[in-house]
């Protein structure tokens, strides 16, 4: 009723906090809804569950990429001297296009090994994207994630 929505949406687990920001997002501002997709995003761990409803999400309102990024992501973006971006995705066998990305080899290793069981296979995919086709490039963690849809990436090799 107060129009927190941040405080709403973090009250959910965060499992369901992607579903509850879909839920509300015509009651969002433009200026409301992308700083809460880019907090939302960077919290949750389950982006594969939403993949069918994850192009509507970034497609819902206006303005994108003045407001889901930081003036230092925006710049770092588009500083970027390629309009073709070399990014890595590390992943198991069953998770090799996603959505999360990064322009670190290494911080893509360190994903591959993070949920992964000891007798289970990882690896680190290479790929290329247009950088106009990157929905979002997040840093504030120092994961240098870019959010592409799996669509738009043109795998080269597995490292």
């Amino acid at each position: 009723a107060a129009g927190n929505w941040s405080k709403y949406i973090w009250l959910h687990e965060k499992p369901y906090r992607l579903q509850i920001l879909w839920n509300i997002h015509q009651l969002l501002t433009h200026e409301e809804y992308w700083p809460l997709v880019a907090e939302v995003w960077m919290n949750v761990e389950n982006h594969w569950q939403y993949k069918k409803k994850l192009p509507r999400l970034f497609k819902a309102k206006s303005q994108r990429y003045q407001l889901i990024m930081t003036d230092e992501e925006r710049t770092i973006l588009e500083a970027h001297p390629d309009d073709t971006l070399t990014i890595y995705r590390g992943h198991q066998k069953r998770n090799k296009l996603g959505w999360s990305w990064t322009f670190s080899p290494s911080k893509a290793e360190w994903f591959a090994k993070r949920f992964t069981r000891q007798d289970e296979k990882w690896s680190v995919t290479e790929a290329q994207v247009g950088r106009s086709l990157v929905i979002a490039f997040f840093n504030r963690r120092g994961e240098n994630e870019l959010v592409v849809n799996p669509k738009n990436v043109r795998p080269l090799r597995v490292l």
